[in-house]
C-alpha cells in the first residue's frame, strides 16, 4: 500500500496512471481490498490510497461487484 500511496503523492493524479481509471486500477481495487481484508493494516495509514478507493468504489460497477462480493463472504 506504501508503493500506491506513493505513487499517487508523486504522480499527482487521482488514479495510478492518470486522472481516469483503467484496469490496473480494477486490479488494484480488487487485491488492495483482499490484503485489507485479511490483514491487520489500516486504510488511515495511507490517506491519498484510501481517497482513491473511495474514488473507485464511487464507481457504479466497482460497487455492484464490491457489494455482491461483501454480501457473498458474509455467508461464510
Amino acid at each position: 500500500m506504501s508503493n500506491l500511496e506513493n505513487m499517487l503523492v508523486m504522480n499527482m493524479t487521482s488514479y495510478v496512471a492518470g486522472d481516469s481509471p483503467t484496469i490496473a486500477d480494477l486490479q488494484l481495487y480488487c487485491q488492495s481490498t483482499d490484503i485489507y481484508w485479511h490483514s491487520s493494516a489500516s486504510w488511515a495509514d495511507f490517506p491519498k490510497a484510501q481517497e482513491w478507493r473511495d474514488k473507485m468504489y464511487d464507481l457504479p460497477a466497482v460497487s455492484k461487484v464490491h457489494d455482491m462480493w461483501q454480501a457473498g463472504i458474509a455467508n461464510f
